[in-house]
């Protein structure tokens, strides 16, 4: 029997590393269908079967804005895996709960994967993984996935998960206060009275999810032919219930979530106060490479570096190139001509195929310092913190900081510059860039 679980968190919590530990080789790269971002999808063999894993893309909520957080949050709503795998940072554990308890709500099996527990350590941090797991009702599992370490019993967590899937299991309800109680109770009864909006999605979720705007359920409710008598139910006693809290339901939703999500940390995370705070070396470059006076002088300086390098060690590879090349049009020449070849075979193939592939790869050598360049930057972290540091450069243009990069990588090459324009959220920027590429 096959299953498919997702695999899902924030940003910057050791996602990429988890998956590719948990699949290893197995791996399939497309892309999702209609849209340029890329799908990457593993799996792994249990006994029951293969489990592909399905890696998306990194999101802070279920409440997206940009294409990849509305593409992950789609999948998870409306395709609904078999389990997902929540990936949460260990050394910041509240900032990942919020997405965690999110997930709960969807009625979706959930373990929890507590990554990067190598820092937690160094930190002073102290996490009661078996409270934690009571709390949340589900699996809890530390892992450091850059070693490797705790992959295997994740899979075993995993492969239990979904052997016992079958058996039904209690519907994680979060208590949003009593103000906002009448109003999805409601909303709950109305919706127990018709057809599923979305199959599987528990009818609670659906009521908190309308009434926040999410935009796959408002469609969804359409669909079905619900949304009227929701919108109905919220002019009258949503209006109620905003008049009571004293601000809109979606930040007073938004607000009750982060209460638990900080009450569940304060309970399973300790911290050690006799280690003193201090700033860690990340911390201490990052007050330099952003701050307002050095910030982009340090940006320019290594731009420039980074193509200075780039020239100073390719232009001899080149010459190395174009006279390998030459050598070999001018013996191709000679050996065809003694072969008594015709004129024009013998110039198609010194000028065409040999000229013209040596045209080619003399630019190899550029691309490749520059591209490798990028990539020592990019696995340092600078990149974030150039896109930090150009955002008030670029919004001078009209486009985000992070519209640097591809314009960077355009420099090497505009075909992979131009596939990076993805990584922009809103259409507007990534048209721009293009058309600056």
């Amino acid at each position: 029997m096959a299953f498919t679980i997702a695999l899902t968190g924030n940003p910057n919590t050791g996602k990429t590393s988890l998956f590719n530990a948990l699949t290893g080789s197995h791996q399939h790269v497309g892309n999702w269908p209609g849209v340029t971002v890329e799908r990457i999808e593993g799996r792994f063999r249990g006994p029951e079967g293969d489990v592909t894993v399905v890696d998306l893309p990194g999101i802070s909520s279920l409440g997206a804005a940009s294409l990849d957080e509305q593409i992950a949050a789609n999948y998870l709503l409306l395709e609904r895996p078999d389990l997902a795998i929540v990936v949460a940072d260990a050394s910041n554990l509240e900032r990942s709960l919020y997405l965690a308890v999110q997930m709960l709500e969807t009625g979706i099996p959930l373990v929890l994967a507590l990554n990067m527990m190598d820092t937690t350590a160094e930190k002073g941090i102290v996490i009661d993984r078996e409270k934690l797991s009571a709390l949340l009702g589900v699996p809890v599992v530390p892992t450091v996935a850059r070693n490797k370490e705790g992959i295997d019993d994740l899979k075993r967590q995993v492969l239990a998960e979904l052997k016992e899937k079958s058996f039904p299991s209690d519907t994680f309800s979060l208590p949003y206060g009593e103000r906002l109680r009448p109003l999805l109770d409601e909303m709950e009864t109305f919706l127990l009275e018709k057809a599923e909006i979305i199959p599987g999605l528990p009818v609670r979720t659906a009521a908190v999810k309308f009434t926040e705007g999410d935009p796959d359920i408002l469609a969804a409710a359409g669909k079905a032919g619900l949304r009227e008598g929701l919108e109905k139910i919220l002019a009258v006693t949503g209006k109620e219930a905003e008049e009571a809290i004293g601000y809109d339901l979606q930040t007073a939703i938004i607000e009750r979530r982060w209460g638990f999500v900080s009450g569940v940390t304060a309970e399973a995370v300790q911290r050690d106060l006799s280690l003193k705070a201090r700033l860690s070396i990340s911390d201490r470059i990052d007050r330099v490479v952003t701050s307002r006076s050095l910030g982009l002088p340090i940006f320019f300086l290594l731009t420039w570096g980074m193509f200075r390098f780039t020239y100073a060690l390719g232009d001899p590879l080149v010459e190395m190139l174009e006279e390998l090349f030459e050598s070999l049009g001018a013996r191709a020449g000679e050996l065809l001509a003694g072969a008594g070849l015709p004129d024009i075979l013998a110039s198609f193939l010194q000028d065409g195929i040999i000229g013209g592939v040596g045209s080619v790869v003399v630019f190899f050598p550029h691309i490749f310092l520059l591209f490798t360049f990028m990539a020592i930057l990019e696995d340092s972290g600078y990149m974030a913190r150039g896109a930090f540091v150009m955002d008030r450069l670029m919004h001078m243009m009209g486009l985000h900081g992070k519209s640097f990069i591809p314009m960077l990588m355009g420099f090497g090459c505009t075909v992979p510059a131009m596939m990076g324009t993805r990584i922009l959220e809103r259409p507007r920027d990534r048209m721009i860039t293009l058309l600056v590429l």
